[in-house]
């Protein structure tokens, strides 16, 4: 399946239209480990199914993606609390996977 990159919460700071996730107890800032290129990039996107899915991706394996579907597609007053710690947990996950 095909993916299309969407930021439908805006525009936001630093590489994910979502989020960006980095072992706090490895740096001390998300610019640190941007530098080190060591986080975990989330994205928002649309698959040809016309679904929305979250994207994480490596930032030292980009070729390597995990695509979980948001339980909640329309979010008109922001993330579903239970997709953004589903986000966190798969995140966290993948860290700990490449580290």
């Amino acid at each position: 399946m095909t993916f299309q990159k969407i930021a439908p919460l805006g525009a936001r700071n630093g590489p994910g239209t979502f989020d960006c996730i980095y072992k706090k107890d490895r740096y001390s800032t998300m610019d640190e480990a941007e530098s080190n290129n060591d986080f975990v990039k989330i994205d928002f996107v649309k698959g040809e199914d016309n679904i929305i899915y979250f994207e994480f991706s490596y930032s030292k394996s980009l070729d390597i993606k995990v695509h979980e579907p948001l339980m909640i597609q329309h979010f008109p007053f922001g993330i579903d609390v239970f997709d953004d710690q589903n986000a966190m947990n798969i995140a966290s996950k993948m860290l700990e996977e490449f580290h």
